[in-house]
């Protein structure tokens, strides 16, 4: 499972996010994607976890003041 913090269709957007969650100590990775022919960027606060795990981190990201949610990763 991940958390995704973000989902941007400037890259910039979602850069500062990133500067914004590393500010929190998140350690954010982006995901760019291209949906129907349009370039999105996905902000994960993290990724590649236990179920339980995603849970606490988004908790503690809504703890932070940022918003998110959880996501299954293919």
């Amino acid at each position: 499972m991940g958390v995704q913090a973000g989902a941007f269709q400037v890259r910039e957007n979602a850069d500062y996010l990133v500067t914004d969650l590393l500010k929190k100590g998140f350690h954010p990775s982006v995901r760019e994607e291209s949906i129907q022919g349009v370039v999105h960027y996905r902000v994960f606060a993290g990724t590649a976890m236990a179920a339980e795990q995603a849970r606490d981190l988004l908790s503690r990201l809504i703890q932070s003041g940022f918003s998110g949610f959880l996501v299954a990763e293919k």
